[in-house]
């Protein structure tokens, strides 16, 4: 018989692979390392915790829904300023803004959306998505205030996305810092009832 959390992490790893050397082909190595960087240390983390033990729905849903709603905004800024086409130059891609919109503003909100609906149901894929989440906007965002700006033109100046990029990064830490906590508690509870 097939053991479902084994199945689970292994569609997580292949969503994670897939979704990189898509990101790869499209926008460049450089922003497929963060993002792609990001999934897989959050299905490592997600692994360690919530894989076993499920996020606690009621104090995680409304962080992870605020940092959802957080990253559309920033996509937004993204979008006005010309990210996906800024982004290409600097990698020698050739992602155009509708590109861009299908794959970040249209293709990976539906996974979100389903990651919220999982969260809800305790179901350990919802888990790996806040997982994901969390992790990318954690240690991908300060990359727009840190990164790009440098690498285009080597002086520090405005590059698509920065201004809004640390809303949902501090959204991020705090789920981040919710779901280890929770962890540890429920795997404190677990342990005593042995």
């Amino acid at each position: 018989m097939l053991d479902t959390n084994k199945l689970y992490l292994g569609i997580a790893i292949t969503f994670a692979v897939s979704f990189i050397a898509m990101f790869v082909q499209q926008a460049g190595v450089m922003p497929a390392i963060i993002i792609g960087g990001s999934m897989l240390v959050g299905v490592v983390l997600w692994f360690f915790t919530t894989y076993r033990i499920p996020a606690n729905p009621k104090r995680v849903l409304p962080i992870y829904l605020i940092t959802i709603s957080l990253l559309l905004f920033h996509i937004c800024e993204e979008y006005l300023f010309a990210f996906g086409p800024r982004i290409a130059q600097l990698n020698g891609s050739t992602w155009s803004e509708v590109e861009f919109l299908t794959l970040i503003a249209f293709y990976l909100p539906v996974f979100w959306i389903m990651g919220a609906i999982g969260l809800y149901f305790r179901h350990p894929l919802g888990n790996a998505m806040i997982w994901f989440i969390f992790v990318g906007m954690a240690f991908g965002e300060p990359a727009h205030l840190l990164v790009f700006p440098i690498v285009e033109g080597g002086r520090y100046h405005y590059f698509p996305g920065m201004w809004s990029s640390l809303f949902p990064l501090v959204t991020a830490i705090w789920g981040m810092s919710v779901l280890i906590k929770d962890y540890r508690e429920e795997s404190k509870l677990r342990t005593a009832e042995k």
